[in-house]
Parts: structure tokens; sequence; C-alpha cells
């Protein structure tokens, strides 16, 4: 059969300026071999595809095959055909998105198909589209029930139907999220514009940005078909049952969407006892409430033949004497006890799943609104709705099915790309958990050791790598006491307050340096017993030893009480014999009393407060001076990362370090969000935020929080979580 004369404008503008549209816009007519209810329907289809999936499989040539086998191909009625036209698409956009998401890679979409057959229009819509019929009279076509949905998001796409005559010189508009003053313009358009006309109208009263497709029929049509009961507005709209059940008892068979039997397991195992339909439901509640009926009657027989006599017969009311009586009695109160029951029960069955399924549909509804918006503000705001419904259904339901983790992983992914999340693989490197880690107090680490703190036991650990994990170095003496000053002398170590691996370049054997409360240095070797030093004390004193730090051949030392920062220069031997130097003038940063730790970098100096602000102080070593102290403060927020409630908390940063030469950066250990965070050294630019997996693939235990890091000098990142050490290496 002869084409309808159909004129096809597919228009996109982007501040009133023409650009390429990014919809795409397929006209089929129908193939050789297409099903005879098929050949003389004619299918025009708006595809809008948002996403960063680069799968073949989504590819614009493969979509235009499942709608040339999905609606020709099809055995059924022409309302059955679009609906599995649509599904096939949305069926091998959800494959892909479950092959890619754990990449950060997916792709949905929106679609309107129109299908012209004997002077009539059939229409089905899939997501956030609209449809007008611009003649005499003017109609819209419009489910809000498809706000947020589409395709790729769910094994069962939502669509809207709608059928309407169409006459010469009429012309249909298919948008996606049009300006709302298209509505008051398209209702008062008259009939028999052009499209151009019609175009102009529309793009002049967006202003800014606007995009459809036109369908005009400018001459000739089918013969008119046989006469349909109508709405009042002259429009057949199918109904809404078709979704599920297009074409009866006797329409053919379709095979399952989705073949993956692990989720239906998954379902099946959150609700052991299956739960009846709802079709059924209310007849299973009166069988069930008549059940209970006949029970409490003779529950109330029994209770009234024993527990009546019990009594003697004066004590009764004179109401309640007869057998009758008294049965009816217990009756009435055991039914409303026993409904409550039977209600409860439904409720665990049924009530449970539709909640789960509800906060599905809300989470999936927010990722169709952020792949539809170019806002990142408003993809933000979306994706973080939906990880917080995700959430509700995991904890309505104990644990999600793969389908749902796939999308938790897809939100995640676009969540941490917002906030310069990446993920790190850590995994736990002690052989055996340490005895009382909460007497750990500080941790650092070399290239192939990771040094401990102990602060109970005044002594420091080591431990050595063995290839797969860390074991305890027994041999390993390192603690306070009386030690040798390698002279023939003694000196008597205090309370150790710091430590710091040093490079065995040097002619020292030690492999790290700890401080005492009274500024003596401790060499500590692998082979041999510690060696003690004291250190010149400047004039104005050292009044507290807060913290040690190492960059090259200068060693330095936090002085929160004094409110100063020493540094000594060292020798080919790791001795600093010469007294300290002061790297302050002037301009000292202020509350220097609360400062808890210090990083010096090639030209910076960092030094952390307690209350997780930092000041920012350019150094050289050179000239001996620190200038333009500037004062930072934490991040305002980061993201949830899924496996909490969801609850957004202020960054609090409990340890400082900046990594060595090539590309150095500050890293903070912000323990309150469980993360790593780094910073350019001097202004402070944030780069990246490290976060442990997500959800169930986080190895830290759930409550936690991270103790202590150490950062190596090969990039490998060492935190302190409960009494277990994980690893990782940066990216």
């Amino acid at each position: 059969m002869k084409a309808p004369d159909q004129r096809v404008i597919n228009f996109q503008t982007e501040n009133g300026q023409e650009v390429e549209p990014e919809a795409i816009v397929f006209q089929l007519e129908p193939p050789a071999d297409a099903f005879r209810g098929r050949a003389d329907a004619f299918l025009t289809a708006y595809l809008m595809l948002n996403g960063n999936s680069a799968d073949p499989a989504n590819s614009v040539e493969h979509i235009k095959n499942l709608l040339v086998t999905g609606f020709y191909n099809f055995a059924g009625p022409l309302t059955s055909a679009l609906k599995n036209a649509v599904e096939q698409i949305n069926t091998m956009l959800m494959d892909a998105n479950l092959r890619t998401t754990s990449k950060g890679q997916y792709r949905f979409g929106c679609i309107v198909l129109v299908c012209h057959h004997q002077n009539k229009l059939t229409i089905v819509q899939s997501g956030p589209v609209r449809a007008y019929l611009i003649g005499s009279p003017i109609k819209e076509y419009y489910d809000p029930n498809l706000a947020g949905k589409g395709l790729g998001i769910s094994p069962t796409p939502k669509m809207y139907f709608s059928q309407t005559p169409v006459t010469i010189g009429d012309s249909l508009l298919v948008s996606l999220e049009q300006p709302e003053s298209w509505h008051s313009v398209l209702m008062n358009m008259s009939a028999g514009k052009t499209p151009e006309e019609i175009k102009q109208s529309l793009v002049g009263a967006a202003r800014q940005s606007a995009a459809g497709m036109l369908l005009h029929y400018p001459t000739t049509v089918f013969q008119p078909s046989p006469v349909e009961t109508n709405h009042s507005d002259g429009a057949t709209v199918l109904d809404r049952s078709v979704r599920q059940n297009e074409g009866g008892r006797n329409s053919p068979k379709q095979p399952p969407l989705i073949s993956d039997g692990s989720r239906r397991q998954a379902r099946r195992s959150r609700h052991a006892q299956s739960a009846p339909n709802f079709t059924g439901l209310v007849l299973w509640l009166l069988n069930g409430i008549r059940a209970i009926r006949q029970a409490t009657t003779k529950l109330a027989i029994t209770i009234e033949s024993n527990l009546f006599h019990i009594l003697p017969e004066d004590d009764l009311h004179p109401s309640i004497q007869s057998g009758s009586q008294r049965a009816g009695l217990i009756t009435a109160i055991l039914l409303p006890v026993s409904v409550l029951i039977l209600a409860q029960l439904v409720y665990s069955n049924i009530g449970f799943d539709a909640r789960y399924s509800e906060y599905l549909e809300l989470a999936r509804s927010n990722v169709i609104a952020a792949g539809a918006s170019s806002d990142i503000n408003v993809k933000k705001t979306e994706m973080s709705s939906a990880i917080n419904w995700i959430n509700k259904a995991e904890k309505s339901a104990g644990q999600l099915d793969p389908e749902a983790d796939s999308l938790r992983r897809l939100v995640m992914t676009e969540l941490d790309g917002f906030d310069k999340i990446i993920r790190l693989s850590y995994v736990p490197i002690l052989s055996q958990p340490l005895n009382l880690p909460t007497a750990i107090n500080r941790m650092r680490a070399s290239k192939t050791d990771l040094f401990l703190l102990d602060s109970v036991d005044n002594k420091i650990l080591r431990f050595v790598n063995n290839g797969q994990r860390f074991d305890q170095d027994n041999g390993f003496t390192c603690e306070g006491g009386t030690v040798s000053d390698g002279q023939g002398g003694t000196i008597e170590m205090g309370r150790l307050i710091d430590m710091v691996p040093v490079s065995r370049a040097l002619q020292n054997p030690a492999v790290v340096i700890a401080i005492d409360e009274n500024a003596h240095l401790l060499y500590c070797s692998p082979s041999g017993r510690p060696v003690g030093a004291a250190l010149k004390i400047p004039d104005l004193g050292i009044k507290q030893v807060g913290g040690l730090a190492i960059y090259e051949r200068m060693l330095f030392i936090l002085d929160p009480i004094g409110n100063a920062i020493w540094y000594y220069f060292s020798d080919d031997e790791w001795q600093f014999s010469d007294a300290p130097s002061f790297p302050f003038g002037a301009e000292i940063p202020g509350g220097m009393e609360n400062a808890t730790g210090l990083a010096v970098g090639s030209d910076s100096l960092t030094i952390l407060f307690s209350d997780g602000h930092l000041s920012i102080c350019a150094f050289s070593g050179a000239t001996g001076t620190a200038t333009n102290c500037q004062e930072r403060t934490a991040l305002p927020a980061v993201a949830s990362d899924g496996a909490d409630s969801g609850e957004m908390k202020l960054a609090v940063y409990t340890a400082v370090q900046i990594t060595e030469q090539p590309n150095m950066a500050l890293l903070l250990l912000d323990s309150s969000n469980r993360e790593v965070t780094m910073f350019s050294p001097r202004s402070f630019d944030l780069q990246s935020r490290f976060k442990s997996l997500a959800g169930a693939s986080d190895p830290f235990p759930k409550t936690a929080v991270i103790r202590l890091m150490a950062i190596s000098p090969n990039k490998a990142i060492f935190l302190l979580v409960g009494d277990q050490i994980y690893t990782a290496t940066l990216q």
C-alpha cells in the first residue's frame, strides 16, 4: 500500500539558534515479510537517549532493527505490536546497562511511536514525553504518571496508548520536557498552520531552548477506517490495562523479558512464603475472616464450658449467664484480635514487597530525571534522592536483588563522579589482628615497612611485608626507658610522642626515628639496640612536643604550647647537632595551642588543628622563612557513600601528610566520612576523594571509624580500622 503523504521535521534550538537534534527519528515502512496485519502500517519513532555507554548493543542501527522486528514481525493486535517493540528496546537497554554499570556506563531513553494505519494514528509514549494533535480541535496526549519513567531503567517499561483520526492539514507535535509556555501556545493555535509556522511559534515561545518532532499531513491520507467508539474529544484512548495484558486470553504468549533466574531467586529469597496476588486478595481475606469466625466460635464454646464453670453462677452478670450470650461475648473479643493478626500477616507478605518495589520505582524515576537534565546540580540532586530510595528499599527488604544492586552501583558511580570520589579496593594486611588497637596512636609507612606507636607499652612496633600480608617483627626493639647514647653514656627516654621512617641511603642503620616528650630522639634499626640522642633546645625552650616531620634533611618539631615549630638540619648520619631554626617571622598562625599535626613539602608547610581546619604556609628551607600562611577549612559537605542512612556530614580532618616527589599532594584523613581527601599542597584545590567500595563490597566494619592513616613513598595508603589495617594503592 502507498505510504501516506507525511512530512517530518526534527528540530532543536539552543538560545534561539538551530543545532543538531539530539533526538533520533526513524520512518519505517512495512518490509516484504511483514505480518499480514502490519502490511499497511507505517511507523515513525522519536527516540531520545541519554548516558555515556559505548556498548554496541544499544547502537542506533540495532535499535532500528529491533523496531522493525518487534513491530512488523509480531503476530498480534497492532497495539500489542507497538508494546512489543518498546519492550524489545527496553530489554536491550536494560541488559546493556547491567553489563556496563560496574564501569560507570549506562544509557536510558524516552520514546514515542506513531503508527499511521487506515486514516488513524496510534501513539505509544514511554517516558516524560508529550504529544499534541494540532488540528480541529487541538488534542493533548500526556500521562503525568510517566514523568521520570523511561527505557533502560526497569524490566517493565510503563507506556501510555492513544488513538486519534487524522485529516488533511493536521500536524502532530512530539516533545520531551517542553517549556511551560508551549502548552498555552499550542492549545490556542489555529488549525491549518504549516509545520514551519508551528515551529516558529514554538521556538519563539521557548526563547532559549526547544526540541521536538513535527509530523504533518498536507495532502492525501488513507480511506476512512471503520467507526470506533470515541471519547468526547474525538480521540480514542485505549485503556491503560493494555500495558499489562493487551489482546486478552487469545493473544500470543510473550517470552519473559528477563531471563536471568538469579533476579527471581533473589526476589523469592526475601519472602520465603509466597504471598497471594492482588487479584484474589479480597476473596482470600473474606475466606480467612470466615475461617477465623468459625475457629473463634468453637474456641468461645470451649472457654465457656471450662472457664465460666470455674466461677460460681452467682458471680456472673445476669446478662451473660446464658451459654449463647457468653459465647458471643468471647467471639466479639477474639474476632477483632484475629483480624488484626491476619492483617499483619497480609502486610508482612504483601506490604513489604510492595513498598520495596515502590522505593525502587522512585529511585528509577530519579535516575531518569537525572539523565534527562543537563544541569549538574539537578543531576546530583536526583541521583542523591535515588540512592536514598535504594537505601530505604534495602532496609525494608533486608537486601537488594541483583537488578537493584546494579542500579545502586550505577547511581554511586554517578555520585562519585560529581564529588571526585575514587573507589579503592582495600584489603586487610595484618596476619593477626591487633590485640589492643586503641593503644596505637601513630602509624607511619616506608617503602617496605609499617610502624605503629603503642602508647600503652611506650614502644614502636614494626611490621614487614611477607609478599601477601604484613607480619610483626618480634625481634625489633624500639621502646622508651634507658638507652645508649652511642658515645658510652645513656639517655632516659620518656613517653614517645611521634616517629618518622627515614631513608636508609644515609649513613645510619636506623629505619625509624622517634621523639619523646623531652625532645630526645630514638634511633631504631632492625639488627641492633635503639640509640638515643638529645637535641639542642632553643633559648625559648620547647614547651610541648606535639608532632614530628622530616623533609629531605630537615627535621621539624611541632610545639603547640610554645606557639612554635622548630626545624633542624642533619648531617649524613642523621645527626642533628646544631641549634634549631624558627620558620616564622612576625606572622605566626593563630591558635597554635590547638595544633595536632604537621606535614612538610618542597615549598609548603601545613599545620592541622584539632577542629579540623588547616594553616598552609609557603616555606623554603634555604631562606628559613615561612610567609603567606592561609587558613583553610574543611569541605562544606560530602556525599553519602550509599551504605549508611544517606546523611551528609561535615568533614573533620584528623591526620595530614604530604606525599613525596613527583606529583606531591596534600592528603587529609576525614574519619567521620571514612575517606582520604587529596588536595594540591599550596592552592588547596580538591583533586580526589578516596573511599572504599560502596555497599556490601566495603571491607571495613560497618560502624568502625578510620583512626589512623599512613602513606608510603610509593603511594600505598594504609588505614587503621577497628583491629585491622587495610591498604590500597592511590590512583
